[in-house]
């Protein structure tokens, strides 16, 4: 068994099969020596680190492009927007935010994630007297709860 186990690796099928294994183990081993090298050089040509301005907690937020576009990014720790500034020397708070608690203000420009939740309708109501009235807000405020059943399709 010994000896057709170093036939094998003395065959030229023997030696495809090592050079493929230690291919794999070099790149198993140096890939990620590389993308980590990568990786950091990306980071520091293109992040800023720098303190929040709104609570002083170490931040790190993208650069601005040469279009002068800069990607928002949050603080960790107070929740407030950051954007680097126009020449990447800093860090600017763009939200308004003072603290993660602060709903008074409108974030970016009054937009929030959460506006598509809520909608604001407007309805104008009409004043009427009398019965008609209170048959209209009757009629608008009962519930009414119906449980229909279908004989062809018990089970859907």
């Amino acid at each position: 068994a010994i000896a057709l186990i170093i036939a094998f690796f003395a065959s030229p099928l023997g030696g495809l099969f090592l050079g493929l294994v230690n291919s794999f183990f070099i790149f198993l081993f140096i890939f990620p020596l590389v993308a980590s090298v990568g990786y950091q050089i990306w980071q520091s040509l293109n992040t800023i680190s720098g303190t929040c301005p709104n609570c002083g907690a170490p931040a790190t937020v993208l650069k601005t492009n040469n279009d002068g576009f800069a990607s928002p990014s949050l603080c960790l720790n107070c929740g407030a927007v950051l954007q680097a500034n126009r020449d990447n020397t800093g860090i600017d708070n763009i939200s308004g935010k003072n603290a993660i608690d602060d709903l008074s203000s409108q974030p970016m420009g009054g937009n929030s994630l959460f506006d598509i939740f809520t909608t604001t309708t407007t309805t104008t109501s009409s004043t009427s007297t009398g019965s008609d009235g209170r048959s209209k807000r009757r009629r608008e405020t009962t519930i009414i709860d119906v449980d229909v059943e279908d004989d062809d399709k018990p089970f859907q």
